[in-house]
């Protein structure tokens, strides 16, 4: 899942799960090229995860959270707590079985953090039904590039939506 980081001026704006790979990365001690090794990947391909060119794959997230101790879903998505034991395997699980369905993991995983960007909190069956609704709305595109780019426009208005609403919430008890 390619994807170009946000830039302006000179200086990388790195997307949040960037940032927390980083971290984790300098908590456990690790150098770049010493959890490239352990993750199978060259140390440039890693070096592109914490820069937010590229992005890894389901698996590879697996891998790494091993690796540095942590919850994969934290580290991938913000979901959940920063320890493995805090109970967010299930989800973790759940987006693994739909791998299958490329359209519904990557609906599903950008309803995920963008849940946790936004600072909101709820349970994985709101994340799966925003993310399969999402799904169904790209069900009868069949090039996966114009499938991702709807998805991920269908989450910014999403986003909007829900800051709008938020925002009137917060208007109405003033």
């Amino acid at each position: 899942m390619p994807r170009k980081p946000a830039t302006k001026g000179t200086q990388v704006h790195r997307p949040e799960w960037a940032l927390r790979l980083i971290q984790a990365r300098k908590d456990a001690g690790f150098p770049q090229e010493r959890i490239a090794e352990r993750v199978g990947k060259s140390q440039s391909a890693y070096g592109d995860y914490e820069t937010g060119k590229s992005e890894p794959d389901h698996a590879t997230w697996r891998r790494i959270a091993e690796s540095f101790g942590v919850s994969p879903g934290w580290l991938a998505f913000g979901v959940g707590g920063r320890s493995p034991d805090q109970g967010n395997a299930d989800f973790w699980n759940a987006m693994e079985a739909h791998n299958d369905s490329p359209q519904l993991a990557l609906a599903i995983s950008q309803v995920a953090r963008m849940l946790a960007e936004e600072q909101i909190g709820t349970n994985i069956a709101f994340i799966f039904q925003l993310g399969m609704k999402l799904a169904r709305a790209v069900d009868g595109i069949k090039d996966q590039l114009e499938a991702r780019e709807r998805i991920l426009a269908l989450i910014e208005t999403e986003r909007a939506e829900i800051r709008e609403g938020l925002e009137r919430l917060r208007k109405s008890r003033l």
